[in-house]
């Protein structure tokens, strides 16, 4: 359905002689109904291309973010993912990629868990340019210091991808919920033991109330034996001596 049209409008954007305005101008311009399907798809890829390699900044207010779609997509799979978020050492967020940072790659964003004894798990999506297709990769390190595992998949199978993840994002979570449960465990039994010992403090302290003091305590003398030091016993009066 008019091709000629199509391809007159491919050849000048492709020219690279188009400024900013013109492009963003053609886009808007655009009819779906002038073309089919597959050929507006064509001239709408070619106008983004365009604009992404050369007016980035345009692009971004036109199209979005380039990888829109990709964040979007990772953080609506982390937002369905069933796990305690508060065991990730490495935050739940999507993150952007070095490649991508460093210009190497198109779209490289990922998201990643690790548990306390270091196991690691991340899902990678990766766009090496434009024009390429979307790839994931799953980076599995079951241990501290051990070699990481990488498994790849298709843009047709970014799903197995995505319960990839999630197996071994289960099976690690699982173990770090095991650890914290030990370590509860643990100081569960250190505050029973310091209670014993409270108590044990306790009964000793209050045992001679109970049942008798360990030292004798002397009788008191009674009233009338008790005879002050001081006092001196009366003398008996003297009676005179008949003649």
């Amino acid at each position: 359905m008019n091709t000629p049209l199509k391809d007159k409008i491919m050849a000048s954007i492709l020219s690279g002689r188009n400024t900013e305005a013109q492009l963003i101008s053609l886009y808007r311009k655009l009819e779906p109904g002038k073309f089919s399907p597959s050929d507006h798809n064509d001239i709408v890829r070619a106008l983004e291309k365009q604009l992404r390699d050369r007016f980035p900044r345009a692009a971004n207010r036109v199209f979005g973010a380039k990888d829109k779609d990709v964040v979007e997509s990772l953080e609506l799979f982390v937002a369905l993912l069933d796990f305690d978020p508060t065991t990730n050492k490495l935050g739940n967020h999507v993150k952007t990629g070095g490649g991508r940072i460093r210009g190497e790659c198109y779209i490289q964003n990922y998201i990643s868990y690790k548990n306390q004894q270091g196991q690691k798990v991340e899902l990678l999506l990766e766009q090496k340019t434009f024009e390429s297709e979307l790839m994931a990769y799953v980076y599995d390190r079951s241990s501290k210091g051990a070699e990481v595992s990488i498994t790849s998949y298709t843009f047709a199978e970014i799903d197995e991808a995505k319960q990839h993840y999630n197996r071994v994002l289960q099976r690690y979570c699982d173990k770090n919920s095991c650890y914290k449960k030990s370590l509860h465990s643990v100081g569960f039994f250190i505050f029973i033991i310091e209670v014993i010992n409270s108590l044990n403090a306790a009964i000793s302290a209050y045992t001679p109330y109970l049942f008798g003091s360990a030292y004798s305590v002397p009788p008191l003398s009674p009233r009338h034996e008790s005879t002050p030091a001081s006092v001196k016993p009366a003398q008996k009066a003297l009676l005179p001596i008949s003649p």
